[in-house]
Formats: C-alpha cells, structure tokens, sequence
C-alpha cells in the first residue's frame, strides 16, 4: 500500500471509481442492482477480490503502512464506510445467502465483528492447544520411534507452553481477537516524513507498541501510549499548542470522527492511570472495547491530519 503506484492499488481504485460513476456515487440500491443488471454485479465482484487483497496486505506486523499516498487514504477510507457492507452483499448473495432485508446499524455490526473475532479466535486457540496435547501424548506413550533428545524437547516445549499460560497468564483466544480486531492505520505521506529512519522515537514506534500493549491484555500501558500518540499528533500535525487539554480545545481541522469529547475522554483515562487515580482501578466496564474505540480514533486522527500543519518542532 506504500502509495499509488502499486499494480494492486491501481487495479482497486479503477475497479472503485468505475462502480462510483455507474452508480453516481451513492451505494443505496447496489445490491438490487447488481442483482438484476450482469455487468455491475461482476465489477462487484472483481471490486470485491481486489479490496481483499488489500485487505490481507493489512496483516503486518505492526498493524500501519507508511508512508501512503493520501488519496488512497481517502479513497480507501470512503470505501470501507460507504460501500464494503453493498459489496459484501453482493459476494455473498453470489456465494448463495440471501441478506435481503437484513440492516444492521453501526453498533450491531461492530458486535457482529467482535463476536466473528472471538469465535475465530477461540477456535484457533483450540487447534493450537489440542495439536501441543496431541504432541505430547503422542511422544510420551513410550513409542520407541522418537529419539529421546527428541521427547525431551517435546515436554519441555508443553512445560514452557503452560507456564505462559498459567503463570504468565498469556490468553491466546483473548489475544487472536484482539489482534484480529485491531485497526490498521495508513500513514500518509506528508505525516510519515517527519519521522525520519535514524530517530530514536517516533509516532511509529508508539503506535507499534499502543498495539502490542493492546493485544496482548496490557490495557494501562497501552492507554499511556496512546496517550503519547494523541499529544504527539495534535502537536506535530495540528499545530495545537500547550498543555494537552489545551491542545484538544484548540486543535482546528479535526476529522469528523474524531470529536473533541473523545479526545477529552481518552486524555482523561490516561491520565487516572498516570496519576494512580482510583478511578482507574475500575476503568470502563469493558475495557477491550473501550481502547479498540480509542484506537479507531487515533487512526482517523493520523489519517486525516492536513498537509498544510507542519509542526514548528518538525
């Protein structure tokens, strides 16, 4: 995804703006469309395969790409809000399931996204528990044809492995879902030079360990870090000025998601957790969720920071 240019990134903003201009830009009807007209119900499809190619280039290690070209940001961005769900519909009709009818607001889809996550998760941290079981029952029954070093290091893997479970407290289901959930950040271009290779810290590097924290069950240090995050990014690509309170009351040309009461409640939280607050202690009733929200506003902050704010300290 680093910029336009790419055969994949062409390919889905050709195949996108052909289907906005069949359509006037306006996705109501797509699916009843495509149903009764051939034509728009393969562009569909072929726009369909294209974005899930995109979509699986998203699974990186550090869950962002830097630096993209705007445009696709933009682009992109206007897709997965307007369209994704008509397109989806779409596939699906032509895989034989019948959705018409079927709405869902903003809220039930995140529930619906959160509950495919879990249970895909919980199913993967079954087939990872049953194979070690499997493993170490297979090499501990005696059968003379597994050499010895061979046992050893099988039980001393499944040792290890329920260590990090129990004593640890590692949760692979809890974990997978996170990581699954996790929102995947486009950089753009004019927001990525300002970080240069040689710096000691970046924006990059707290965003890859906002996620880390958030995925693997660290809620606090994954609150300070994005905490860190929002000053860094009103600061530096706003051009706010001041303390950080400060900096959310002033900040001018912010993205329509993210709103200033948003920004205050995040600010808020990090900072019960930085002062040992009590309040902390008890936090939101669901924590993942709270944070998965607040890392879905950070996104919308670094993606849509205009080009004209250059930070006096850049």
């Amino acid at each position: 995804m680093e910029g336009k240019d790419a055969e994949e990134v062409v390919q889905f903003m050709e195949l996108f703006q052909r289907l906005r201009n069949w359509v006037d830009d306006e996705p109501e009807g797509l699916e009843e469309l495509a149903e009764r007209d051939e034509s728009v119900n393969q562009l569909c499809l072929d726009l369909y395969n294209s974005a899930l190619w995109l979509e699986i280039a998203e699974e990186s290690r550090h869950r962002f790409a830097a630096p993209v070209d705007p445009k696709f940001v933009t682009v992109w961005r206007n897709f997965e809000d307007r369209f994704a769900d008509s397109i989806d519909r779409v596939f699906l009709r032509n895989q034989g399931f019948d959705l018409r009818g079927y709405k869902a607001d903003k809220k039930s889809r995140r529930d619906i996204l959160w509950k495919l996550a879990d249970e895909n998760a919980r199913d993967s941290a079954r087939a990872i528990q049953s194979t070690i079981n499997h493993l170490y029952e297979t090499v501990s029954d005696g059968d003379a044809r597994y050499p010895d070093d061979f046992v050893d290091i099988v039980k001393k893997a499944f040792i290890a492995w329920h260590k990090l479970r129990a004593e640890i407290g590692f949760d692979v289901q809890s974990t997978l879902r996170r990581r699954a959930l996790s929102p995947f950040v486009l950089v753009p271009r004019h927001v990525a030079k300002q970080y240069g290779v040689g710096e000691k810290l970046s924006l990059f590097d707290h965003l890859s360990q906002a996620y880390d924290a958030f995925i693997l069950g660290v809620p606090f240090a994954a609150l300070a870090l994005m905490r860190s995050i929002l000053e860094v990014t009103l600061r530096d690509h706003y051009g706010a000025q001041g303390n950080i309170n400060e900096m959310i009351d002033n900040a001018q040309k912010l993205p329509q998601a993210c709103q200033k009461a948003a920004l205050h409640r995040l600010r808020q939280l990090s900072n019960d957790v930085l002062h040992f607050k009590n309040s902390a202690k008890t936090g939101p009733r669901d924590w993942e969720r709270e944070l998965l929200y607040f890392l879905v506003i950070l996104r919308a902050l670094i993606e849509g920071a205009p080009a004209s704010n250059l930070s006096a300290f850049s």
